[in-house]
């Protein structure tokens, strides 16, 4: 077996990660970009010293403070917090400020004569810094105390002391700093002090940790001194680098910055620096002030580069301009010597002391894009885009062996048999790498197709899971199993890992499963609002089997019921998540990006609490007036525009801040810090405002409650006789449109009726013409036959029936015994028209007066008519009609009435069958009418149908003949008075 020769291209980089960070400049609202002093004060607002006045930030704005505010300048230097919430503001060149409940006084007026370029710092009621003159001084009832001069005993007359900056350390202890060592301040006056085996070089800062020690920064060097004893020197790498600030920080991190250098870190349990100043850019920077806030966040002031917060420690990212050969990172592994190997786009990498290697191995394109790396064996299997490989090569990396396969996956069992992942829906099979790719199987089926095996992964039951493009399949003794009922499952499986709990893990396309090899159960993620775990490309355990899931969104840790989100805002390169791989030993997450990688130091991430957040109300506007006290608010009603500022201080991820409101039961989101309520109705509010972040629960609310004024338009007396007079004018209005109504519908009803009326009585006086003609043919057939008495007593029948008409025509209603007389006449007709062809009847119940009873004009004779012509007649054989009178009770509209009852009846051959005897189309408008005329003479009582008509041979099997009934209640007959 041949053993190459390894060719590589070294790129080596003195510096090799960054924390995450914010960077502030005039464009957010910094007053300047010289900013010489940072704190924070008690209630989490950050503060910053510049060279345009002075400023407070709440991680969204920052609040400028100026001239018109009331500060003697705007060169301001240093600031200090006070016992009670109180800042002490240093000028440059005119005094001290004094800023205390959102007021500014002179405490040292800006006429003395006081140039300050030191620190500020406050001991036993006394305020002490650093003047332009070399004198350290206390302020005391308004005026200026020299208390010391800096001459140094015997050495002021031999040599020019320059003190380059005067700090306080632990028990109120003041040191100078100069560059003739350490003095200390004893006794009101400077002294220089002995620290063993410390050779007094030229020193410019200090700074103390938690258990006294002493951080000393001088010229290449950092001196360690504790108990006045020099325990450990830190050689920076440049011995002309004078170190101009220290700062150690919670974390046992030194920080430290070098005059017109930037700025570096030494990493605790280390001695080496790396050059934070580089990568952000700013190379030759003059950093004025490093500092450290509640959340561990690190801010930088500086000398015209504006304000830096590098936060999220826990988060270290790595990208091309550190080294790295190529921004998409794709797989990682660590070999047997602790460096990490990187996967990328183009080309393998190898992290190793802060530093990248880029190697490569003399083949063309051989490793443009890597796929995965397996650790296996003291051998590294790597999986790469190139084709043509010759898999029997070695390859060595620092006496690493490096394999390579042109698959995108690759697996060996615990049995050592070799599994290799391709594109066309198969893998290599083989218990001899070197033959590996003799043997071939099918993944999804049996046949080929475009389906790339994108990971192959063996359990700790034996089971090969087999993620494609295609889906999941499963294999177990040769056995084939998939998951269609499974949409995650049935769609492309990128990455697959078993936790301690034999639960096997699979991201994809459609997000992520498990697999309970306890019970073979397949459990789906589900998606929310908040989390969305598609376009899934990585998975990972921690030490805590935390699941760590990678997307095209961002990352999730899943921890049991919580699930926290880091992306782009909270500190990671990119929201596109490629790879992810945990190192046990350092306890390390490593996250790859399509814009470099991160590490998560999950010792440092396990260990950050995020503090609660605190709503803090900054004011509150009403028209003209500004409100600064919350107690009891009442807003006139011309003040009703009401707009809240306010904040909730997070400066590790301030972007990700979300604001709820509630007015009542219901929280509604808001984007921004403040609320600007237009026109608010009169009424006692009371407001809740809350904040989170992107990883944490809602704070506890604030509450303000507040009431507004109402107008003279808005008080209970003015509703009070709005309403009265609205509803008197609407009963007004109502009861003129209600007698309108009236009026237009009664006459209405008056225009229908006599309508109904006049067309009645016009069908009454005039004769059905068929029967006129039928009559007088009648009457020429007995003259021809020369039976003059029957065509007399046939003319007389009609001239009694015309005359009866003409009598009756002008009448509404008539008595019933006349109606009865005017249908006999015309059925008398009818009879020796017809012969023998029917017989009639009247029956008049025993109730009934017929003299005293009087009923609607000829609403019976159409009926009548109706019987003999279209009943009767079409008839074979004889027929009867018989009309019946009678009073029975009927329930109309909840209420019984004593109703005249008609009932025409004859045994003709029926309504449907002379239908058929009719024209098509044919309606009889007689009818018609009188149904209408009835309603209209009843139209209190709403009757429901005034007239029914029954086919008696669909009513009683066997029978024939028609049935007719007429009711009609009180108002539709009447009874005569004696």
């Amino acid at each position: 077996m041949k053993i190459l020769t390894l060719l590589f291209l070294i790129s080596q980089a003195v510096f090799s990660q960054t924390f995450p960070y914010y960077h502030y400049t005039s464009d957010d609202g910094l007053p300047s970009l010289t900013a010489y002093d940072i704190l924070q004060d008690k209630n989490g607002y950050i503060w910053i010293a510049t060279n345009n006045g002075l400023c407070r930030f709440d991680g969204n704005r920052f609040n400028r403070l100026g001239l018109k505010d009331g500060l003697n300048s705007r060169h301001i230097v240093s600031i200090l917090e006070g016992e009670n919430n109180e800042i002490y503001i240093g000028n440059y060149d005119k005094g001290i400020n004094l800023y205390k409940e959102g007021n500014i006084t002179a405490l040292v007026p800006p006429e003395i004569d006081l140039h300050l370029y030191g620190d500020l710092f406050l001991e036993n009621n006394k305020l002490y810094s650093q003047s332009s003159n070399g004198f350290l001084f206390y302020y005391r009832n308004r005026n200026i105390e020299d208390t010391a001069a800096l001459s140094y005993g015997e050495y002021s007359g031999i040599y020019t002391t320059i003190t380059n900056r005067i700090e306080k350390i632990s028990n109120g202890r003041f040191w100078a700093l100069t560059t003739d060592g350490i003095y200390e301040f004893i006794d009101n006056n400077f002294r220089k002090i002995d620290i063993n085996n410390f050779s007094d070089p030229d020193v410019y800062s200090v700074t103390e940790d938690k258990n006294g020690s002493l951080f000393v920064g001088g010229v290449g060097s950092i001196y360690i001194i504790k108990d006045y004893k020099l325990i450990k020197t830190i050689k920076t790498g440049n011995f002309d680098d004078k170190i101009f600030r220290i700062f150690y920080d919670s974390q046992g991190n030194i920080w430290y910055s070098v005059l017109n250098k930037g700025f570096r870190i030494i990493y605790a349990g280390s001695d080496k620096s790396i050059d934070i100043g580089i990568k952000l850019k700013i190379p030759k920077a003059v950093v004025n002030k490093i500092m450290e806030d509640n959340e561990g966040n690190i801010w930088v002031s500086t000398f015209g580069k504006g304000v830096f917060c590098l936060n999220n420690m826990y988060i270290k990212n790595y990208n091309e301009d550190d080294g790295l050969s190529n921004n998409n990172v794709q797989a990682f592994e660590k070999d047997r010597f602790g460096r990490l190997i990187i996967g990328t786009f183009n080309g393998i990498n190898i992290l190793e002391n802060g530093k990248f290697y880029v190697y490569n191995f003399g083949v063309k394109n051989m490793t443009d894009y890597v796929y995965e790396f397996n650790y296996l064996n003291n051998k590294i299997y790597t999986c790469v885009s190139s084709e043509n490989l010759n898999i029997n090569k070695k390859y060595f990396i620092n006496k690493v062996e490096f394999v390579f396969l042109s698959t995108p996956s690759f697996c060996i069992t615990k049995d050592s048999v070799y599994l290799s992942g391709a594109w066309g829906n198969n893998y290599f099979k083989s218990n001899e790498f070197s033959r590996i790719y003799e043997n071939y199987y099918y993944v999804m089926g049996e046949v080929p197709k475009n389906n790339r095996v994108n990971k192959i992964f063996e359990d700790s039951k034996g089971n090969l899971w087999f993620g494609t493009a295609l889906g999941l399949c499963k294999i177990k003794n040769g056995m084939k199993e998939y998951f269609y009922d499974n949409e995650i499952l049935n769609s492309a499986i990128n990455s697959i890992k078993e936790d301690i709990n034999n639960k096997v893990w699979f991201a994809g396309e459609k997000g992520v499963a498990y697999y309970d090899l306890k019970t073979s159960e397949v459990t789906s993620l589900p998606d929310n609002n908040k989390y969305d775990f598609s376009t899934s490309t990585s998975i990972e355990f921690d030490k805590y089997n935390r699941i760590w899931v990678g997307n095209t969104k961002g990352l999730y840790v899943l921890d049991n019921n919580s699930v926290k989100y880091f992306n782009k805002l909270t500190g990671l390169p990119s929201n596109d998540i490629l790879s992810l791989f945990y190192d046990k030993e350092k306890n390390i997450m490593w996250v790859g990006t399509n814009y470099g990688f991160s590490s998560f130091d999950l010792n440092i991430f396990d260990n950050y609490k995020q503090l609660p957040l605190i709503i803090a109300v900054n004011y509150i506007k009403s028209g003209d007036s500004t409100y600064t006290s919350y107690d009891n608010l009442v807003f006139e009603q011309n003040n009703n525009n009401i707009y809240v500022s306010f904040s909730a201080m997070n400066f590790s991820s301030p972007s990700t801040m979300a604001y709820q409101y509630r007015l009542g039961e219901k929280w509604i989101d808001n984007e921004n810090d403040f609320l600007d309520f237009g026109s608010m109705k009169e009424g006692t509010y009371n407001l809740y405002i809350r904040a989170k972040t992107q990883n944490s629960d809602w704070c506890r609310p604030v509450f303000l409650p507040f009431t507004v004024k109402p107008k003279f338009a808005e008080t209970i007396w003015f509703q009070i006789i709005s309403i009265s007079f609205l509803t008197v004018i609407i009963l007004f209005g109502s009861f003129l449109k209600i007698k309108a109504t009236k009026k237009k519908n009664l006459e209405k009803l008056q225009i229908t009726n006599r309508f109904n009326e006049l067309e009645h009585r016009a069908i009454s006086a005039l004769m059905n013409p068929h029967f006129i003609f039928n009559a007088l043919s009648s009457i020429q057939y007995l003259v021809n036959l020369n039976k003059r008495k029957e065509a007399n007593d046939y003319i007389s029948l009609m001239a009694k029936l015309f005359r009866k008409n003409l009598d009756l025509a002008t009448e509404r209603f008539i008595k019933l015994d006349e109606e009865i007389e005017r249908l006999k006449l015309y059925l008398d007709i009818e009879k020796l028209r017809f012969g023998e062809k029917f017989s009639y009847d009247f029956l008049v119940c025993e109730q009934i007066d017929s003299s005293k009873i009087l009923i609607p004009n000829m609403i019976i004779q159409p009926f009548v008519e109706n019987a003999v012509i279209h009943g009767i007649l079409p008839k074979s054989g004889s027929g009867y009609v018989n009309i019946a009178f009678d009073l029975e009770n009927f329930e109309i509209n909840h209420s019984e009435y004593k109703c005249l009852v008609i009932r025409i009846t004859d045994n003709g051959v029926g309504v449907a069958k002379s239908s058929k005897f009719r024209r098509p189309g044919h309606t009889s408008r007689a009818i018609n009418i009188i149904k209408e005329r009835l309603i209209l003479l009843s139209r209190e009582l709403n009757l429901p149908n005034p007239i029914i008509i029954t086919d008696l041979g669909e009513r009683i099997s066997g029978s024939c003949g028609t049935e007719v009934i007429l009711t009609l209640p009180p108002a539709l007959y009447k009874y005569i008075a004696n």
